[in-house]
């Protein structure tokens, strides 16, 4: 019995500006700015699989319920990788979604609102042939064949086959649900496999897979496979990958009344983040979302990064310079397993660079020695998997297997004179992604 799981989470991450004010005879504008994080939940369960799929897995770009708020998990796609156990040729890739378990064999129930019915697919990678053509066909609102009618010879054991399903339905319940991966020999034989049946002829691999939606902020793993994950702004829950203590969900990016100034810099380092993971190949953090803006305007003047010119380069705060970013750090004595990524890695992104703030309202009057950054076009990708090595979304900070790590996010917010004035929000979404 192979037992494996893909954990994934997200924590929604909201920007809410204040008021601008103007001021000095000059009018120079001042922006205000506030942080807002709405974390989530996920609750995995232990997945049982029999069969030879190897190194399965499977990413969703939202683990959001269908039909939620603030975001809603519908058009999601769902990138699928597995090693085969052989170089026999695949005919069919079967994918069943249930909601009670990933037991093969055992009855499917469709997970409730949930919909691959109308999934796309792209072309399966990891085959050392090409002939013929993919297609996806469905025998019920949860089961999918991918299939060709000339079977492909796998590249090696060794060598992921890749596909990715889009426009799917996300359940619309909290929680765990399950997807079933068959390979078959021949077409014929794939879409011969009903819902939730006992593998019939031509059966070559089989695994099972948890995956599991979200809304809340504490995401906790009690499975074989486990990953916790959770973002914080208030309380510190004490580390050890509990998550439950954690609490605080607003931030004020400005001075005591939440106000952005173009004659200074200003920084906070409130918001907190935990994560443990077993996963054998370690875990990767990444976020999703924009600069802020206010109507068209943008608190940013650059297109490539809203920090320097180019996307992978992290940059020092420049007062009087319209810039948002943001840097992350280890925490509590856990550098050895947390590892911030460029453009986020800065070697002064930390307490002891920045300048003190107010009292309560983490750091916000300097930027000292910290540089910043923000991968503007990847941090807006939710929907090419390929278009860079980590997946959707700009990568954060990568987490090792073992034991549990703690991080940091100081984000900055300068303005110029020429910020026009206005409430300026975004929304990131952080997800943390375990591979086993």
């Amino acid at each position: 019995m192979i037992r494996e799981i893909l954990q994934k989470t997200k924590t929604a991450v909201k920007f809410n500006a204040s008021k601008i004010k103007t001021k000095n005879l000059a009018w120079i504008p001042v922006i205000a700015f506030s942080l807002t994080i709405v974390a989530g939940n996920i609750v995995p369960s232990i997945a049982g699989a029999y069969g030879q799929v190897q190194s399965r897995s499977i990413q969703m770009s939202s683990s959001c319920v269908s039909g939620g708020s603030p975001c809603n998990g519908t058009g999601v796609n769902y990138f699928v990788s597995f090693m085969p156990s052989s170089t026999a040729t695949i005919g069919s890739i079967d994918i069943n979604f249930c909601s009670n378990d990933p037991i093969i064999g055992d009855t499917c129930t469709a997970p409730t609102g949930f919909t691959s019915g109308s999934a796309t697919t792209t072309t399966p990678t990891g085959f050392s042939t090409s002939t013929g053509s993919w297609g996806i066909t469905y025998s019920s609102t949860n089961l999918v064949y991918i299939s060709n009618s000339t079977a492909q010879t796998p590249t090696s054991t060794s060598t992921a086959i890749t596909l990715t399903l889009g426009a799917v339905t996300n359940p619309s319940t909290l929680g765990s649900f399950y997807a079933r991966i068959l390979t078959f020999d021949t077409a014929t034989h794939g879409t011969a496999y009903t819902n939730g049946a006992t593998p019939g002829t031509g059966i070559l691999d089989a695994g099972g897979i948890a995956l599991s939606t979200v809304n809340a902020i504490t995401i906790t793993a009690k499975v074989q496979e486990s990953l916790t994950f959770c973002v914080y702004t208030a309380t510190y829950d004490g580390g050890g990958g509990a998550c439950s203590a954690a609490t605080g969900t607003t931030v004020t990016l400005g001075n005591t009344n939440g106000v952005l100034s173009s004659t200074q810099s200003y920084v906070d380092i409130q918001t907190k983040y935990d994560i443990a993971t077993n996963a054998s190949h370690g875990a990767t953090v990444v976020f999703t979302g924009t600069p802020p803006t206010s109507g068209s305007n943008v608190l940013e003047l650059n297109t490539n990064s809203a920090m320097c010119s180019s996307a992978g380069t992290s940059c020092s705060s420049t007062a009087g310079t319209s810039q948002f970013g943001l840097c992350t750090w280890a925490a509590n004595g856990t550098t050895a397993n947390l590892t911030p990524v460029a453009p986020y890695s800065s070697a002064n992104c930390s307490t002891t660079s920045q300048t003190a703030g107010p009292t309560g309202s983490g750091l916000s009057t300097g930027a000292g020695t910290a540089a910043f950054g923000f991968d503007i076009a990847n941090a807006a990708n939710v929907s090419n998997h390929a278009l860079n090595a980590y997946g959707y979304g700009s990568e954060l900070a990568t987490e090792t297997a073992g034991a549990f790590a703690s991080g940091q996010i100081a984000f900055i917010g300068n303005i110029s004179s020429t910020n026009v004035a206005g409430i300026y929000t975004t929304t990131l979404t952080f997800i943390a992604t375990g591979s086993y």
